[in-house]
């Protein structure tokens, strides 16, 4: 009993310590992208209040600076968060790994400050050359006309998307997975002219050939190869022995079949 009690002991505390770690990073790097945006908005407030006074004009022209407040801080959000997420995923590549391991800890303070910008930045700019910039400094290797329509591209150092592809609205690209109390991370590559569907749910390790699709709502599992000319999807919900079975008919291996 008392190995067991300073066995869970000992891996509480290394999870504190890591939390506590991650917390402190996440703060350092919203700190930096909200500072320029909160010394515009002071500046603001004295000129537009100089001696305290209130009308309709100075309350109208503050609500407006607050805005340019904002777009301050997406612009240096985009820098500044790209920037800490590209130097803490560096050197980490595609494997397995323990769950109190450097690389699992690099991963949870990149990780927490990527959620940071999907919760206060991405959305805003999505389909524009300005989420483009900000996976690109992270590291995600995008080709010409590329459209980007969702903040969730899980890992994007390990995603490549080629030339002309589309990404839906809230689709999920995520080149990590849990399996077996591991952090396991692979690539994803999504080819020239392929279609990523809304809310799509694409796993690790998965590829897409040039010309292909991934239908609205679909869940490609991890590893996966969609052909080139195909078009994958998981609409409308089947039992999963129903789905099993045309797939081996799709395959050519129904039973009794010559």
């Amino acid at each position: 009993m008392g190995k067991k009690l300073t066995w869970l002991t000992d891996r509480f505390l290394v999870q504190v310590v890591m939390s506590l770690a991650a917390y402190l990073v996440h703060w350092i790097a919203i700190a930096i992208a909200l500072t320029p945006g909160v010394m515009f908005l002071m500046w603001s407030w004295h000129e537009c209040f100089p001696a305290g006074e209130l009308s309709w004009i100075r309350v109208s022209l503050f609500s407006l600076t607050i805005m340019f407040a904002y777009f301050i801080y997406v612009i240096c959000g985009i820098v500044v968060f790209g920037l800490f997420i590209k130097v803490l995923s560096s050197g980490i590549k595609a494997g397995s790994y323990s769950m109190f391991s450097s690389t699992t800890l690099r991963w949870l303070m990149l990780s927490g400050i990527y959620n940071f910008a999907c919760l206060t930045i991405l959305p805003q700019i999505l389909v524009s050359p300005f989420i483009d910039a900000f996976f690109t400094i992270i590291g995600c290797k995008i080709g010409k006309n590329v459209r980007i329509n969702t903040p969730f591209l899980n890992d994007a150092y390990l995603l490549e998307i080629g030339e002309n592809s589309i990404i839906g609205g809230k689709a999920t690209l995520s080149c990590h997975i849990f399996e077996k109390g591991r952090l396991v991370l692979k690539p994803i590559t999504i080819g020239k002219n392929c279609v990523v569907g809304a809310h799509a749910y694409v796993h690790p390790g998965v590829v897409m050939e040039d010309n292909s699709a991934i239908g609205v709502y679909a869940m490609v599992p991890k590893d996966d190869i969609i052909r080139s000319k195909t078009v994958h999807g998981h609409l409308p919900a089947l039992p999963y022995r129903e789905l099993a079975r045309l797939k081996r008919l799709a395959k050519g291996k129904e039973p009794g079949r010559e």
